[in-house]
């Protein structure tokens, strides 16, 4: 019996390690993926923990949110983006680095591991039309600019300190 326990236990750690490192990380064609239901650090930073001390943090592609310490629109930033994650499952695709050598992805909340969740496809795109972030600066024209000049006519977050376009001509 106590033979059974110790192989059983082993056989656990064995596969549980094995078995989050491949739920959260994994290979899209050519595009390095991390996954898994993340932790929100800032309203553009996600933290996955893979298990075994292995942590990593992936930012927002193309978008600067205003810092925690900025209030109110750091601490609206992150719990904006902890409410519209709400503990569901997260795929990140890798858009690059910025300076500090951080992963930048392209950030979806999804279903069943495998479906964007409408409104939430692009997680970038979503903080910066809810005001609560600016894009990038960068060429005009991008789907950011546009979530941008949306949430300065309605005046939304950070916006609604400033006259929108149209009261400014």
């Amino acid at each position: 019996m106590r033979k059974l326990l110790i192989a059983g236990a082993a056989l656990t750690m064995l596969a549980s390690p094995a078995s989050a490192q491949q739920e959260h990380t994994r290979m899209r064609g050519h595009e390095l993926v991390v996954a898994g239901k993340p932790i929100v650090i800032d309203g553009a930073t996600l933290l996955f923990n893979r298990g075994q001390q292995i942590e990593t943090r992936v930012g927002l592609a193309g978008v600067v949110v205003p810092p925690l310490q900025n209030y109110p629109y750091g601490p609206w930033a992150q719990l904006a983006l902890k409410q519209a994650i709400d503990g569901r499952f997260v795929s990140c695709s890798r858009q690059g680095t910025d300076h500090n050598g951080q992963f930048k992805g392209h950030c979806q909340v999804e279903d069943n591991k495998t479906d964007p969740i409408p409104g939430l496809e692009d997680l970038s795109i979503w903080i910066v039309e809810q005001g609560l972030a600016v894009p990038e600066p960068g060429p005009r024209g991008d789907d950011k600019q546009a979530a941008a000049e949306r949430a300065q006519a309605a005046r939304r977050g950070v916006w609604s300190e400033f006259p929108s376009p149209a009261q400014a001509k």
